[in-house]
């Protein structure tokens, strides 16, 4: 007999075992609705944007556990035995089942909150006996897999709160406009009752029902001690909301691309600071208004800290028609970056040496197999200083500089500094690289200013961090600007003129000192601007999404303006400082900035980057015979005759001078030959036309105009010539000395200058 009792009690304790088993797998193989809605928060928290879940509930996910004043509120009105049973109550069952009996229906379901968690995960089943045994049966799996804490919290994540609102978190948002840890006693309370009743009543519904429901439950909260009588009255003095809150759209398109690149998170954490981005997108909604009319739709801006965080993503605004292109994202769309990224250039220049800020730049016409690349204002100054090229966003001189430096250590250069959308090779872009000629997104230009001032603060450089879980990783190494080269590409882009608003702001001591550049595409389609402070990066984009270009769309004009505007909402901040310790002493020339050569009559000493290699010889002062008065140079077999001295010149070669005196007033050519060594000076001649000629331009079998043939001639130890039609650079031509020209009809005159300065000119008439 007590053999039999032994085994019976191990079967007993064995089927119990068995039975728990299969409860807890039960209970922790449940899968519940995970159709969260995508939500985008600030960094404090707040919500940015958002938007329903798939089947159109607010179904927040609710990360943080359930606030304890919540969780009181809602165990106390729906269960205050929650944690004295295993998911089952057997006296409200009881209760339950005679109230049914004596009413002959459901008037009662006698469910713990464990079996109203399970009644939500059947999703609406209907209300039978037999649903109840399976609700009891999956109470008791949840209780064996869940701490009570867990299965209050998934109540409250899946209980219904009224109208599509689903869970306290979308509750206590869309009711109250608050996280659920800032919501009071009376707040809580009332998020307790809607469950009960969430078709009938909830804010803007039954109001008059859900105060009493609500004061009952503060009464009970007073008797049971968890609240005083002063919160009590308070409580009950509190407005029940007559209306939802809605979810802002502070970052629609932040909000659709990380849903989609991230569609299983649906909770997104950014670093950006709620109250940067309402003003950024005040301010571009109201430059993007005053654009509209000139057929300009599209405007975004990007603010980043310094530190990596972004810290405001407008990616896109507004506008009336449906085909503006409002929803595009284009702080990541790819678009021609126009000069943004001249200062790299400049500053990898300045890194290895090939430049000071003041060296001297060529800027004349010039031909690069077929590419002919011209200044934004169509003019050119023969030469100009590096400064004051980047500060004026000059091409022609950035063009030279490029192929000087050569363009693949530049494509190169890019990759290092994280322009991963110029993805071609070196040749597919070639010199029109440094004018735009690729492709970029405001995210990556963004990112390589931020660290431009990184390394200049003697930081390293990072990625940027849009999410708060994001590690920060270095970029490449080595970077390819060192400290004090990007230290003096942003004191140089201190100095780019500001908007016109903007001008004088150096005489006032209250104004921001940023280092900024702006850009402009080909065909005016996009217009950039970027500032950088010594906290601060602030991108702007200013378009049409569809690329539709619109004259007067330039940096200056269009972008530059939000972008002071940006910079204002940020604080100010202190200068970046100078690394001395990264400099060393260089002895240049004054006049050219480069290493002077025997001719430079005045020298300085400035500061340059450690390891920067050898600066060119100056190549501008020429020691030239001069007569006695200082104004004719004697060439050789002239000065046997004539007494003669050494001086040193400031020379430019013809074609540079030329357009130097034509935008300066200034000359600078060799000084003229002494009347008695004219024999002695290079004979070059026009052929043809001959002077005063009138010509009748020549036409093909298809009756179409041909070129005019204009021919020179030079003697045999000149290997070229520089062409000019009225007054314009057409060619630099070696033997045989020929070019067509093309010209309307009219007057014209064609100039030819030799390399020593040696020039003649002809004037003609082309009739038809």
């Amino acid at each position: 007999m007590k053999w039999l009792n032994f085994t019976l009690l191990k079967a007993g304790i064995g089927g119990f075992a068995l039975m728990w088993v299969c409860l807890w797998l039960w209970g922790r193989n449940l899968e519940f609705n995970r159709d969260f809605a995508p939500v985008v928060y600030a960094g404090d928290g707040q919500i940015l944007s958002a938007s329903v879940a798939g089947d159109a509930q607010w179904r927040i996910y609710c990360s943080t556990g359930m606030p304890p004043k919540l969780a009181t509120s809602i165990r106390l009105f729906e269960d205050q035995y929650f944690y004295c049973h295993p998911g089952i109550n057997p006296v409200s069952i009881l209760k339950a089942m005679w109230d049914n009996i004596r009413s002959k229906r459901i008037v009662r379901g006698g469910s713990t909150l464990t079996m109203q968690v399970a009644r939500l995960y059947y999703h609406r089943p209907e209300r039978t006996y037999l649903q109840k045994i399976k609700e009891m049966a999956l109470s008791l799996a949840l209780e064996c897999s869940h701490s009570k804490e867990q299965i209050l919290q998934l109540y409250g994540q899946y209980a219904p709160f009224g109208g599509n609102i689903i869970g306290y978190h979308a509750a206590s948002r869309l009711y109250f406009g608050k996280s659920p840890q800032h919501l009071s006693w009376g707040e809580c309370a009332t998020l307790a009752v809607l469950p009960n009743a969430p078709s009938d009543i909830y804010p803007g519904k039954g109001q008059q029902r859900l105060v009493l429901k609500r004061n009952r439950l503060l009464k009970k909260l007073l008797k049971k001690g968890f609240i005083d009588s002063t919160t009590y009255r308070l409580s009950r003095r509190e407005q029940v909301p007559v209306r939802k809150y809605s979810f802002g759209r502070l970052a629609p398109h932040l909000l659709s691309r990380l849903n989609h690149t991230r569609p299983k998170t649906n909770q997104y954490r950014t670093t950006i600071d709620f109250a940067l981005q309402q003003e950024m997108a005040s301010i571009a909604q109201r430059y993007a208004n005053r654009y509209s009319g000139q057929g300009i739709d599209n405007l975004a801006i990007l603010v980043l800290a310094n530190d990596g965080r972004v810290r405001a993503y407008v990616a896109n605004t507004s506008c009336s028609s449906e085909l503006c292109g409002s929803q595009v994202d284009l702080i990541q769309a790819p678009r021609s970056p126009g000069s943004i990224l001249k200062p790299f250039l400049y500053g990898r220049c300045l890194n290895e040496g090939r430049i000071t800020p003041t060296s001297l730049l060529r800027d004349i016409p010039v031909f690069h197999n077929g590419f002919s690349p011209k200044n934004f204002d169509q003019r050119f100054r023969g030469i100009v200083p590096a400064a004051d090229a980047l500060t004026q966003s000059l091409n022609v001189p950035a063009v030279n500089l490029l192929k000087t430096y050569g363009v693949d250590a530049f494509h190169k250069d890019l990759h290092d500094l994280g322009f991963g959308h110029i993805s071609r090779p070196a040749s597919h872009y070639g010199l029109a690289l440094i004018l735009g000629g690729c492709e970029t997104t405001m995210y990556e230009i963004g990112r390589a200013y931020t660290n431009l001032s990184r390394v200049a603060q003697g930081k390293a450089p990072i990625h940027l961090r849009l999410l708060q879980n994001t590690i920060r990783d270095t970029l490449l190494e080595p970077y390819p600007i060192s400290r004090p080269a990007a230290w003096q590409a942003l004191q140089i882009l201190k100095g780019v003129n500001r908007p016109e608003r903007q001008d004088g702001w150096q005489y006032f001591t209250n104004q921001r000192v940023v280092s900024w550049k702006t850009g402009t595409s080909y065909g005016y389609r996009d217009a950039w601007s970027v500032g950088v402070t010594r906290d601060y990066t602030v991108v702007v984009w200013v378009g049409n999404a569809d690329g539709e270009g619109r004259k007067g769309l330039t940096g200056i004009k269009k972008a530059a303006p939000v972008l002071f505007s940006a910079l204002e909402s940020l604080p100010m901040a202190k200068e970046i400082e100078e690394p001395y310790n990264s400099f060393k002493p260089k002895v240049i020339c004054s006049e050219s900035g480069y290493t002077p050569s025997p001719a430079c009559p005045d020298l300085q000493t400035i500061y340059v980057p450690q390891n920067s290699h050898h600066l060119p010889l100056c190549t501008y002062h020429r020691t030239f015979k001069m007569d006695s008065s200082g104004h004719y140079r004697v060439k050789t077999p002239c000065t046997k005759d004539i007494p003669t001295t050494n001086k040193s010149l400031f020379v430019l070669d013809p074609v540079v001078n030329t357009y130097y005196r034509r935008f300066y007033g200034s000359d600078y050519s060799a000084p003229p030959i002494h009347p008695d060594c004219q024999q002695t000076q290079t004979r070059i001649d026009i052929l043809y036309p001959p002077d005063q000629a009138t010509v009748l331009l020549p036409t093909d079998i298809d009756n179409r105009e041909k070129g005019m043939i204009c021919e020179a001639t030079a003697p045999h130890s000149m290997d070229s010539l520089y062409w000019f039609l009225d007054g314009e650079l057409q060619s630099i031509l070696g033997r045989p000395f020929k070019m067509e020209v093309l010209a309307p009809p009219g007057h014209h005159f064609i100039t030819i200058v030799a390399p020593d300065g040696n020039s003649r000119t002809h004037h003609f008439e082309i009739i038809e």
